[in-house]
Formats: C-alpha cells, sequence, structure tokens
C-alpha cells in the first residue's frame, strides 16, 4: 500500500473522539455481568462499569444484555487497562435533575414516596439524589409523626 492509499483510508475514517471527564456516552454493551459491564464507545474505546456505579432508578442491570444501548457518564480512566471508567447510577442522576428542572418550568407535578420523617419535614430518595420536602409545604393529613 502506498502514502497516497493510506491517506485515502484515513480521510474516509471517523475522527476518534476521546471521551472527556464528567461526559455523557451512549454505547453498546459488549459484555454484561453481575460484577461488571463493558460498553463499546464509537467503536473507538471501551468502558466499564462496576460496583455502586451499576445501578440506577430508570434501568435495571439484571436485565441489560449484550447488544444493549446504554447511556453512562465518564468518571475516569485505568490507564493500566486502557479502559474509560463509566457510571450508570450518575448518569441517571444528570438525566433526573434535567427532568426535575424541566418539571418545575412546567409545573408539571411529581409522585415521591418519602423513606423518613423528620419534626422538620419529611426526607426523599430519588435515584440518590436527596430532597426535603417541609413541614409549611404539607398538608395537615400528611404531617409528619415523629415519636
Amino acid at each position: 500500500m502506498t502514502q497516497a492509499d493510506f491517506g485515502v483510508d484515513l480521510k474516509g475514517s471517523t475522527p476518534i473522539k476521546t471521551p472527556m471527564m464528567g461526559e455523557i456516552v451512549t454505547g453498546a454493551v459488549i459484555s454484561a455481568t453481575q460484577k461488571m459491564i463493558l460498553i463499546d464507545i464509537n467503536g473507538q474505546f471501551t468502558g466499564i462499569i462496576s460496583g455502586a456505579h451499576m445501578h440506577s432508578s430508570t434501568d435495571n442491570t439484571t436485565d441489560i444484555k449484550t447488544g444493549d444501548m446504554v447511556d453512562a457518564i465518564v468518571i475516569g480512566d485505568d490507564r493500566d487497562s486502557g479502559l474509560f471508567v463509566l457510571s450508570l447510577r450518575k448518569a441517571s442522576q444528570i438525566k433526573l435533575i434535567a427532568k426535575l428542572h424541566s418539571n418545575f418550568d412546567t409545573k408539571e407535578i411529581i409522585t415521591v414516596i418519602p423513606n423518613e420523617a423528620n419534626k422538620g419535614g419529611l426526607l426523599i430518595d430519588l435515584d440518590g439524589i436527596k430532597g426535603f420536602i417541609p413541614v409549611s409545604q404539607l398538608t395537615p393529613a400528611n404531617y409528619p409523626r415523629v415519636e
């Protein structure tokens, strides 16, 4: 192959785009086990999701299988293995925050289930995002009963 041929091939190829820290990437699942998920990022890089980062409220990780497309956020890289470290959980939280902002702008009501109560109000947890509803925002029927 001559240099001219290589130049033509190179012009037709997809430019390499290295994922940046904090960027949400979409990729196809290469492999999924109970301990880790490997993701193909643009056919150029591989990402790994493991531990607490495998769980989110929107995706049931037990349902994720080879070939599925998932969104994850880049939280680091493992230079020794050449893998990007990804998180389904943090990507899910970012999407949730964007949805909550949208709900606020459109004044759409959301339903939450409190997981704890104190004298000041109710505590909620939406996919790892903690929230507080002060007692002043509750109807008397929903006041927390704290002993």
